[in-house]
């Protein structure tokens, strides 16, 4: 099958190759154009469109006839397709070198994704990712630029807690008031909490100020604690024996909690680092797509916004789920009243996409996938009812149909079983 497409569904770091073929390469890479490489199926990304660089004497030869100037040769940027102008035969150096879609750090320690540049994170640990990015909007009234050119509320400077991710908003503070709940180190002018970090035999202020004399418990006899007595401000103060676990209540930490006596420890899981206090973020967050259903077609953009790309056409989308594990996409159309699934694949579009009929006369709306019990669950509209079947299809079994009017969406909480 072969058909034209328009260039939009390209994202615009991309070449779109002249024709559609299915499960074939449409969307190259744009510094694949011209490299005497053929990329596209109908050869539209190398021909006559090419402007050739004339080879010269001192020109550096890739494998695939491309010629470079020698100037590009050991520049730390991988210009032939077959990398040979970065080889250890030419260049000494043991360097990182990048693709021509990568941002190389000023300290050469990593390659980073071009997107990443001027993102206002420092990806690179050098900032250099973040240098020479031009003009920066002004923050609205009311607003504070962080040194990384992020803005937030005027309200949040030297509040004792950094909200900018560079730690801006907490220097320079010469005064600093903290909430009743939480005690001022004099020394860094940071704001700790009072219940879990003072007096608690940890120094955390960077004189100890939460540790010193202000901390007694030469009134601990006379409050004659029912469990036990520690030292605080007021010079002692009765607790009791249960630990709270911090961990079993939502929004202590994003991803992994490790309870610990009268406070408590964030992580992460694989491939994510922590950002203090609690939050956790993805090493490669480039990779990161958000898939999305819209009427006739499923596309995936990434985490800002810029790269759109389309996953497959449709009639009329609506539930949309993903299986992680099978790496299966999943949708219900409204309109042919039939579920779909296609598999991803991170170097094509998709594959072939199935779909699975059943029986029964229905109208699967929205529909949920259990990756563990390998079931989906879905909401019929004409039957007013919410089905569970295999991903095939198979083995269908209604599991609720009383006392629903309109069931319209549906979700699966694997820890708690519902």
């Amino acid at each position: 099958m072969c058909c034209h497409f328009s260039t939009s569904q390209c994202n615009p770091n991309q070449f779109s190759c002249g024709h559609y073929v299915f499960n074939q390469s449409y969307c190259i890479p744009r510094y694949w154009r011209c490299d005497r490489v053929v990329d596209c199926v109908d050869g539209t990304d190398e021909g006559e469109t090419c402007n050739y660089r004339n080879c010269l004497a001192t020109d550096h030869k890739c494998g695939s006839g491309l010629c470079i100037p020698i100037e590009k040769r050991c520049d730390h940027y991988y210009d032939c397709r077959d990398e040979s102008d970065e080889s250890d035969e030419h260049c000494k150096s043991n360097t990182t070198k990048c693709r021509l879609n990568e941002f190389r750090c000023a300290n050469g320690a990593k390659c980073i994704d071009e997107s990443k540049k001027c993102d206002h994170w420092n990806d690179c640990g050098d900032n250099s990712d973040e240098a020479e990015c031009g003009k920066i909007p002004a923050c609205n009234t009311g607003q504070f630029r962080c040194t990384n050119a992020i803005c937030i509320p005027t309200r949040w400077r030297c509040d004792g807690h950094a909200d900018c991710t560079d730690h801006s908003d907490e220097t320079n503070c010469t005064l600093i008031s903290c909430p009743d709940s939480r005690f001022l180190c004099p020394s860094e002018k940071k704001c700790i909490d009072k219940k879990k970090k003072l007096c608690d035999g940890v120094r955390d202020c960077d004189d100890g100020a939460d540790e010193k004399d202000a901390c007694s418990n030469h009134l601990c006899m006379s409050l004659r604690c029912e469990y036990d007595c520690r030292a605080s401000l007021e010079g002692g103060e009765c607790y009791c024996g249960l630990d709270l676990n911090e961990c079993l209540e939502w929004g202590f930490c994003e991803q992994l909690c490790f309870n610990t006596l009268g406070s408590y420890i964030c992580s992460c899981v694989a491939d994510y680092t922590l950002v203090p206090p609690k939050h956790c973020r993805a090493r490669n967050s480039s990779a990161m797509r958000l898939i999305f259903a819209h009427h006739s077609a499923i596309y995936k953009v990434n985490s800002e916004g810029s790269l759109l790309e389309l996953v497959t056409n449709t009639t009329a989308a609506s539930g949309l789920d993903f299986h992680y594990q099978k790496n299966l996409l999943f949708w219900s159309d409204t309109v042919t009243r039939k579920i779909y699934s296609i598999k991803l694949d991170n170097w094509r579009d998709a594959e072939h996409t199935t779909d699975f009929n059943v029986s029964f006369p229905w109208s699967p709306t929205a529909f949920a996938i259990d990756w563990i019990g390998n079931k989906i669950y879905v909401c019929d509209a004409i039957g007013q009812k919410i089905d569970v079947m295999e991903l095939d299809g198979s083995q269908h079994t209604i599991l609720i149909s009383r006392n629903l009017s309109s069931p319209l969406d549906i979700a699966l909480g694997s820890s708690l079983r519902v």
